[in-house]
């Protein structure tokens, strides 16, 4: 099997929109360096290629124009390449967010997307015989629950402090996989996954950093070189963020510690990797999500409820406001993906998708060893689980916008997509 990596160096000029925070944020500063980093498998004319950019969300369009580039200097064709954003709340905005006065620049978007798909030409420009291993640690310290039950069986977003918790809501996801590439011996790169929301600095709002993976990047590097890529594919993680509700308060460099506690961890199980053999496969589907709808008179209700109910605030009321009155859609069409190197499978999920889902996807796949990754190729806010939705619920997730539009079902619809692509790559 041919594998090939590649990064870009896309950090933006200051002064550009950073999208994420729901509020109007200027890039100041560099923190870290932010990357469009990817990586391409071929074996016997198959492809398949990655490629993760840190920025916060992706846009409709963007997929489009990046693999109509990529098909002119590869053969690698639209439907074997996998698009998808860290979510990194440090980065430039690459679309419009018009409720909180957030727009792209125009250049740099551009430059974003010529140099998003060189990263996958460049890769695929670099493929040679690799030997591939594969091997999956556990991290639990570093990622919590952010959701609850109070005493009252009230769903609420967020319990620090609270002595009205009766439990978590949800379940995270402490694996993390590894896809380790060597040539002659030598590490190459490496793709990791982890179930954790990248937006973890506190002490520098408006400087660019693609969070805890710049990290784990930073240390792989000191380990390897400078050279080695390791491409970082954010888990379902709709529903988990790093705030201990039970712990200290997380103290400036935090996201730091995190990504050198994944990079100690992967060091440590890295002599432990099995062999991956075989060939690749690729497959791309589409599903079709319904999206809620208000009329007026609901609206006005659905704005009244929420602000007379824990949890409501101005800035979701405004949220709604603009959803209602500027939503023209009824339904989107959204992809689904499943990657298998040797037996390997990774499902590659649109949107910020619940742990929930990530761990049917993994006890349903028809193979051991699986990633299953979130924020793919298009933006399409959260998907919650259909008990998300409860009466009882004031979850942040749930409160309608272009953020948390979709129907309760939507997460089993791209569930039972997910596992669909995965006996067929089965078969």
């Amino acid at each position: 099997m041919r594998a090939g990596f590649y990064e870009c160096d896309i950090t933006p000029p200051l002064g550009g929109f950073m999208w994420g925070h729901y509020n109007e944020r200027l890039a100041e500063n560099v923190l870290d360096r932010l990357y469009a980093k990817a990586f391409v498998v071929e074996d016997k004319g198959e492809y398949a290629a990655v490629v993760v950019v840190d920025t916060c969300s992706l846009v409709d369009g963007i997929f489009e124009k990046v693999t109509e580039r990529i098909a002119q200097y590869t053969d690698i064709p639209a439907d074997r390449v996998c698009i998808t954003s860290n979510h990194t709340h440090y980065g430039a905005s690459v679309g419009r967010s018009p409720e909180v006065n957030c727009f792209p620049d125009e250049t740099y978007l551009d430059v974003f997307l010529r140099l998003t798909a060189d990263a996958v030409i460049l890769a695929y420009l670099r493929l040679e015989e690799m030997e591939i291993s594969f091997a999956q640690g556990s991290v639990d310290s570093i990622s919590f629950i952010r959701n609850f039950v109070t005493t009252d069986g009230t769903f609420i977003t967020h319990g620090r402090g609270r002595d009205d918790i009766a439990g978590t809501l949800g379940e995270i996801d402490p694996a993390l996989p590894v896809l380790l590439f060597k040539k002659d011996g030598k590490p190459k790169g490496a793709v990791i996954s982890f179930a954790c929301h990248q937006d973890c600095v506190y002490e520098h709002k408006t400087w660019y950093t693609g969070d805890y993976s710049s990290a784990l990047s930073d240390c792989l590097k000191d380990e390897f070189g400078r050279d080695f890529v390791s491409v970082f594919l954010l888990g379902t993680c709709g529903d988990i963020n790093h705030v201990n509700p039970n712990g200290p308060k997380t103290e400036p460099g935090h996201y730091r510690v995190m990504g050198k506690t994944l990079a100690d961890e992967v060091l440590r199980i890295l002599p432990e990797a099995k062999p991956v053999e075989g060939g690749v496969k690729m497959i791309t589907e589409d599903v079709t999500l319904r999206r809620r709808t208000l009329e007026k008179g609901e609206m006005k209700q659905a704005v009244l409820d929420l602000l007379q109910n824990e949890g409501g605030t101005i800035m979701r009321a405004r949220n709604l406001i603009f959803y209602g009155s500027s939503n023209k859609l009824s339904e989107s069409d959204y992809k689904v993906q499943g990657i298998l190197i040797g037996d390997v499978f990774i499902s590659t999920l649109p949107g910020e998708v619940y742990s929930a889902f990530g761990h049917d996807i993994k006890k349903g796949s028809p193979f051991s060893r699986n990633m299953v990754i979130e924020n793919c190729n298009v933006y399409c806010g959260y998907i919650p689980t259909a008990n998300a939705f409860a009466p009882n619920s004031r979850l942040y997730e749930t409160s309608t916008c272009f953020h948390s539009c979709h129907v309760p079902e939507a997460g089993e619809i791209i569930r039972d997509k997910a596992l669909e692509i995965a006996r067929k790559l089965a078969e």
